[in-house]
């Protein structure tokens, strides 16, 4: 690579100067080597893919290494706008953990320096960003308005937002751009993300799902964009959802327990390092991005994405099924984090709280597993759901008359589950990882 001149004035951004180069940048070649090193770090040059007034941002290093963000939440791996057109491309080098990040500008604005050729990774890479939207089913709850307030500092924002707002709930103030469903009937959780998802403008490439008791961080979405970019065979992705108090983790995804109930990964563990990468078998509903070509690939007979039977509660994990029978992997994400501030669903609906938690969970197994794989599983389930009436009944007496009823109707619910038309071949055990 050719030298790098450096700039005396750089430009301002989020507030703040972007810093100075303190001494010459030498020379480097990324000729065929994504990994190029320089002194400060492995990075390359690479020219912005759409407006020229944009800093594209490319690095390749582990994420423990890649040090401070730079202005308006810039990342490694981020497009961060410049408030110039006068500096050309640029990219940001990820230093050793004993320097600063460094901004280097091209002398050639608008192309590679003479002599380096684009990195594969570069080549391969689709042109922009992946086009979200975010979806917010509510019932009018307390935190709506907070919900509302840390959308409107995502940043980068999602290219539309539409609130789904149902049961007669009164309509908050919302910024420009939000575009508000009401409905005077209650709306499940499934059924108002479908009815979300069906007011999307036909490029719509991704949508995100937020509840709104939950509170994203304004680096959020953009993360989750981002590794929908990364891995093109990810359909679904999610961050780290928090505790209220912000000490704990909340979920990081979903798998089964040893009874095959449906758990949230790491839940109740000290809140640690929040970096990396990890394959999941489905997202939680809370706050996650789904790839909507996925979406649309297993889609129910009637065209439903959500299955609106389910009404609330363990219809991520049935479309987390439906995904990895349609080949599809998701995944979590480190830098996204939501704080949770915790739903009232369980105080409101006494009766159908534990209905939902322990039929949804027969609805989504055997809507996806073959009718071998529910038979053989059904004693460990039927212990799993001992195991769960037992806590639910410590704070809801209720859950016992409805575990009655669901064991009633079990029969039902199955066959049903298994007569349900989906697309991809039906699972030959429950899935005990990711992998």
């Amino acid at each position: 690579m050719g030298e790098v001149d450096q700039i005396d004035a750089l430009p301002q951004q989020g507030g703040r100067q972007l810093e100075m180069l303190s001494e010459p940048v030498p020379p480097c070649s990324c000729r065929n080597d994504p990994g190029a090193r320089s002194q400060f770090g492995d990075a390359f040059l690479v020219p912005d893919p759409g407006d020229d007034r944009e800093l594209d941002i490319g690095a390749h290093v582990e994420p423990a290494e890649q040090g401070p963000h730079i202005g308006a939440d810039a990342e490694i791996g981020e497009f961060a706008p410049v408030d110039s057109e006068a500096y050309g491309h640029a990219a940001i080098v990820a230093a050793p953990r004993d320097r600063s990040i460094r901004n280097l500008f091209s002398p050639r604005p608008g192309g590679y320096t003479e002599g380096c050729e684009k990195p594969q990774a570069i080549r391969d890479r689709p042109r922009g960003r992946v086009r979200t939207a975010l979806v917010i089913p509510s019932l009018g709850g307390p935190h709506l308005g907070d919900c509302l307030r840390s959308v409107a500092a995502l940043n980068p924002p999602p290219h539309e937002v539409v609130l789904v707002l149902s049961g007669g709930g009164a309509p908050p103030a919302v910024g420009e751009g939000c575009r508000v469903e009401r409905r005077e009937r209650r709306l499940g959780y499934a059924a108002a993300v479908n009815l979300g998802m069906d007011c999307l403008s036909e490029d719509t490439e991704a949508v995100a799902v937020l509840n709104d008791d939950a509170l994203p961080a304004p680096h959020w979405l953009g993360a989750l964009t981002r590794a929908l970019e990364r891995r093109p065979d990810t359909a679904a992705v999610q961050g780290t959802v928090v505790s209220a108090d912000g000490t704990r983790v909340d979920g990081r995804g979903i798998t089964f327990d040893r009874w095959g109930l449906p758990v949230q990964v790491e839940r109740g563990r000290p809140l640690s390092d929040d970096q990396g990468e990890q394959l999941l078998l489905a997202v939680s509903g809370t706050a996650c991005a789904f790839r909507l070509q996925s979406l649309r690939q297993i889609a129910l007979d009637n065209g439903q994405v959500f299955d609106e039977t389910f009404d609330c509660y363990h219809e991520d994990l049935d479309v987390g099924l439906r995904l990895r029978r349609g080949g599809w992997s998701a995944l979590w994400t480190g830098g996204a984090p939501v704080h949770h501030l915790g739903s009232a669903s369980g105080g409101r609906f006494a009766w159908r709280h534990p209905w939902w938690l322990l039929a949804n969970r027969w609805r989504a197994l055997a809507g996806n597993l073959t009718p071998g794989a529910t038979l053989r599983s059904t004693p460990r389930l039927l212990r799993g759901d001992l195991r769960a009436v037992n806590t639910l009944a410590r704070r809801n007496p209720r859950a016992v008359p409805t575990a009655a009823a669901v064991l009633a109707l079990l029969p039902f619910i199955v066959v049903s589950g298994w007569l349900r038309s989906t697309s991809g071949p039906r699972l030959v055990a429950i899935p005990e990882t990711a992998s």
